[in-house]
């Protein structure tokens, strides 16, 4: 069956991410001091970590999204300032906490995605605990109009691998998963994922151009270490 949508995983696949975790923790302390809620710094560095290491773990049992949001409004509980999800201070404070986070588009990303649109639809699905954050940098990197669709977890609920996602975003794009190709970088969220709901996939590996899959219960359908290789794969499949 011949692919008509191509979707693409972001962070590792399509941007890399850089950020210094205790900088971005500490932005959170300067908002929330500027909303007069004064945590002790050292105190709250360690209970977020905590936290957060503690949302991971579900996350990784169940897929279920956790928001930034959450996040920040447990810590603060835990030492005795309740705040809702949705109050300013919060709000505010994920805004913080990303601040910090430089996006850099991979050099084969922009010219692939343009280079599809001219053939297939595209799509993005992201596993990412804000919402916000992640439209707002697509559109300061000048991606946001190239996608027919864009799926962020924090809005779904569920995260990759769960099939709800992927399901999901076929049912946007109105497309069966065999006409689809998903491109990620993690062989769990991504590729096992996108081959439990039978769609195809290409596993992106760009740290080595020797790189070979290593023994393990997920296979992709292709494994590639530049995005420029996607043309070519979807050609075969005419």
């Amino acid at each position: 069956m011949t692919v008509k949508v191509v979707g693409f995983d972001f962070f590792g696949t399509l941007v890399e991410a850089k950020a210094e975790v205790t900088v971005c923790i500490d932005n959170i302390c300067q908002m929330l001091n500027l909303h007069h809620i004064d945590p002790s710094p050292e105190e709250f560095m360690q209970t977020y970590r905590e936290v957060s290491l503690e949302h991971r773990r579900v996350r990784h049992s169940t897929h279920r999204e956790v928001s930034n949001r959450i996040w920040i409004t447990s810590a603060l509980k835990r030492l005795g300032f309740d705040l809702e999800t949705t109050s300013p201070a919060i709000v505010e404070a994920v805004k913080a906490y990303f601040d910090p986070w430089v996006l850099v588009v991979y050099d084969d990303a922009l010219e692939t995605i343009l280079r599809l649109r001219e053939s297939y639809r595209i799509g993005l699905i992201s596993n990412f605990t804000d919402t916000a954050f992640l439209y707002n940098s697509l559109s300061k990197l000048g991606l946001e109009e190239y996608f027919d669709c864009v799926l962020v977890s924090e809005e779904v609920g569920w995260r990759k691998p769960h099939p709800h996602i992927f399901n999901k975003f076929l049912t946007l794009m109105n497309v069966e998963p065999k006409e689809t190709l998903f491109v990620g970088d993690d062989l769990l969220c991504d590729i096992q994922g996108a081959k439990g709901v039978n769609m195809k996939t290409a596993w992106i590996v760009r740290t080595s151009p020797n790189s070979t899959i290593k023994e393990t219960r997920v296979h992709p359908d292709y494994l590639i270490h530049s995005l420029n290789e996607l043309e070519g794969i979807l050609q075969e499949s005419l």
